[in-house]
Formats: C-alpha cells, sequence, structure tokens
C-alpha cells in the first residue's frame, strides 16, 4: 500500500524506517556505500544472512533508475542515514569526523564580504539578537509596525543608521558602509530593509543630499537616533513616480517669507508613502515651485506632519494605506497639504536658492539639468535596494 503515491505513510511510519536504517547501517563495515543503491543492497544482504532478500543485478539496475528518475543526490542521503558510526569495540558511536576542507572558507567569506565585512559582521551579530525574534504572526499591523520600529531604533543605537551622515552626525560619511548594512540586513527582515531605508536613506538621505549644512546640522542626528521619524513624500496617486509632472505645489508668499504647500486635488495626494501612517513626524517633499505665478520645476522641502505626541499638523491629512499582500510592518500612508505653511529655509536649496524678496538663483541654469542632477544625488539609495535583494535571493 506504501508504494501507492495516493496512500503515503504517515510521519511516525516514515521515521520509523529512517531510524531502523540507521541502526542497521551500524553494522555494515566501515567504508560507507558509495550511493543510496549499494546502501539498499548492502542492508538487504546483510539481512539475507538471516533469510532475507539477496539483491541481484536487475534490482540494482531498477534501483539507479528509481533515483534517477526522482532526481536523487544519493552520496548526500547516505551521509545523513549514515551519521553515527561504531568506534572500538565496546559498540559506543561518535558522529563523523569534520569534512577536511579544500579552501579557507574564512578567506573565501572575507573576499565576498569585500572592504566593508567588518560592518557586515557587526550586522550579522546584532540580527542574532532574540530581540530580532520573528514577531507572534497573530499580532495586529500597528503591532507588527511598532516591533519594526523598536528594532530600527536598536540598529540606530548602535550607529548604523548614520553611517553616510557628517560626523557631527554621528556619522562616517561613507555611504559603502550604509549600503553593505543594508545589504546584510535583507538576510533578515524586509520590513526592517524598508524602514531603514525609508528612515536613513531617503528621508535623511534627502536632506543630506539635497540640503545644505543648515539641514544637515538641524535634522540629521535627530534622524540617525530615529528621534525623528521621517517620510520621502514624493509619488502621487495620480502621477506615480513620474516625478516631473507631479502636482503638489509649494508657492512663495513674500509677505509672510513662508511657503504654501497644498494638493491641488484629492486625487493628487502622496501616495504608498513609507512611515507617513503612524510613525513619521516630518517628510522630505517633492512639489511643483512657485513664485509669483511662474514654475521653476520640482523642488524637495522640509514639511512636518506630526507634533512630538503623534497628532497631525494643521492643514495635514494622512490615511492609512491599509493590510498589504507583504511588508506589513511598514506604515505606508497618504498625505495631503491644505495649504500648509513651511518657513523658507525648509527649502532644500543645495540646487537652488529663493531669497527673501523672492528671487530664484541656481548655480545650474537649465531646469531639466538641474531635475536631474537633483535626482542623480539619490542613485545610491537603487544601488541599495538592489543589493539587498541580491540579499534576499540568497536568503
Amino acid at each position: 500500500a506504501w508504494l501507492n503515491p495516493q496512500n503515503p505513510p504517515d510521519a511516525t511510519t516514515y521515521f520509523g524506517w529512517v531510524r531502523s536504517i540507521r541502526e542497521a547501517a551500524r553494522e555494515l563495515p566501515e567504508t560507507p556505500p558509495a550511493d543510496l543503491t549499494a546502501l539498499s543492497c548492502e542492508l538487504a544482504e546483510m539481512a539475507g544472512r538471516d533469510g532475507g532478500i539477496v539483491a541481484t543485478a536487475e534490482g540494482k539496475r531498477a534501483l539507479h533508475d528509481i533515483e534517477d528518475a526522482l532526481g536523487i543526490v544519493s552520496a548526500e542521503v547516505v551521509r545523513d542515514l549514515m551519521d553515527e558510526r561504531p568506534v572500538g569495540g565496546d559498540g559506543a558511536t561518535t558522529a563523523p569526523p569534520e569534512p577536511v576542507r579544500t579552501f579557507d572558507v574564512d578567506a573565501m567569506r572575507a573576499l565576498v564580504d569585500g572592504p566593508h565585512r567588518d560592518i557586515r559582521d557587526r550586522v550579522r551579530r546584532l540580527l542574532r539578537d532574540p530581540q530580532f525574534r520573528r514577531p507572534d504572526p497573530q499580532l495586529t499591523d500597528d503591532e507588527y509596525r511598532d516591533v519594526v520600529l523598536g528594532w530600527l531604533k536598536l540598529l540606530a543605537d548602535q550607529g548604523l543608521g548614520a553611517l553616510a551622515y557628517p560626523e557631527y552626525a554621528g556619522g562616517q560619511n561613507d555611504i559603502g558602509a550604509f549600503i553593505a548594512a543594508f545589504e546584510t540586513i535583507a538576510f533578515h527582515d524586509l520590513d526592517l530593509v524598508v524602514k531603514f531605508g525609508v528612515q536613513f536613506g531617503l528621508w535623511g538621505g534627502s536632506v543630506n543630499q539635497l540640503g545644505t549644512e543648515k539641514h544637515r546640522r538641524k535634522y540629521l542626528a535627530d534622524t540617525a537616533t530615529v528621534d525623528l521619524p521621517g517620510c520621502f513624500a514624493m509619488s502621487e496617486r495620480r502621477h506615480g513616480s513620474n516625478v516631473r509632472d507631479l502636482q503638489t505645489t509649494a508657492t512663495f508668499d513674500r509677505q509672510s517669507d513662508e511657503w504654501v504647500i497644498h494638493t491641488p486635488t484629492e486625487q493628487d495626494h502622496k501616495e504608498w508613502i513609507g512611515n507617513a501612517a503612524r510613525h513619521g513626524r516630518i517628510a522630505t517633499v517633492f512639489a511643483q515651485l512657485v513664485i509669483d505665478g511662474e514654475g521653476y520645476g520640482v523642488h524637495a522641502f522640509v514639511v512636518p506632519l506630526r507634533d512630538e505626541n503623534g497628532e497631525t499638523l494643521p492643514g495635514i491629512r494622512i490615511g492609512d494605506s491599509g493590510h498589504k499582500m507583504g511588508l506589513n510592518g511598514v506604515d505606508n500612508g497618504r498625505i495631503w497639504f491644505d495649504n500648509v505653511r513651511i518657513p523658507r529655509e525648509n527649502l532644500l536649496d543645495r540646487f537652488a536658492q529663493v531669497d527673501a524678496d523672492g528671487t530664484y538663483s541656481s548655480p545650474i541654469p537649465s531646469a531639466s539639468k538641474r531635475f536631474f542632477v537633483m535626482l542623480g544625488t539619490l542613485v545610491g539609495g537603487r544601488i541599495a535596494v538592489g543589493s539587498a535583494a541580491n540579499s534576499t535571493a540568497k536568503a
């Protein structure tokens, strides 16, 4: 009956067979059989001494055919079944000796880890800590999001979030080390990868790369410790990642020396923004810069979203993107702006400046070139995503 694929043996019966084979294999000669067919035949012949079945040449060929048809790597199966062998004459058993290395594994690992092997080792050691144990799958989405935020703070406590930032923000100015850490985290949990990337790479990275010294000194230290959770508000519902044609506006009010951030229609809201639904208190918002009715293209602005108590600020409306097919430890959300006012200094002005009188200036005269230079500073994030995907494939 057990030969019928529709009626396989239960687990108890199967593992009973495995135990019986292992016990019987202890009586075989010290030189292990070369493959599963040879092991089967030796066991059958050993049983044959007491009237059991003696394997025939035809039977051996049939067993080999079955192995080939099933794609069995029989040498590995034999090693598994004969993992204990008798030692001496008292019947005591011991594990087989460690295989002799044919090459230096440590040297190979150092080569694969590359110049940032120390960072990779730090991350691997951290992720083995019991605090990074996978959470109960019965948690609600918000509970799971808070677990991932806790993991993020543990990594921040070790300085990993600040690796690409200036030294005064706790960093090392080393984007390569940051990408190495990001890539290694992907072996553990992709929710944490995304949360890490949004907080330190997208929000913090945009301030670091698109802002100037005043922005870096104001925001990066608290970003690196996750005292200031942030978002990267680029994509919109109607325009996706077509950044050049997004609809959110930032209009300069000369009288108050402020920018007015506005979502022109209900469908022009920011969409799928990581950290927005629950934890984010601030965002880099990409919007069309407008002065006296004239558009100057897309620029990046720092816009507060919530106060220190987590309450949404006036003029800000935030929605939750809800339960997803995966990555539910990330609080993706939607953001609408209703004439939200921010100081003129909140323009991330590395590539373009606006004076108090509304004069616009840029070292890059072409609007299209300025746009692509601005986005080009964020290419490190694309490299990090590809590296993390490679780790996920290995895991």
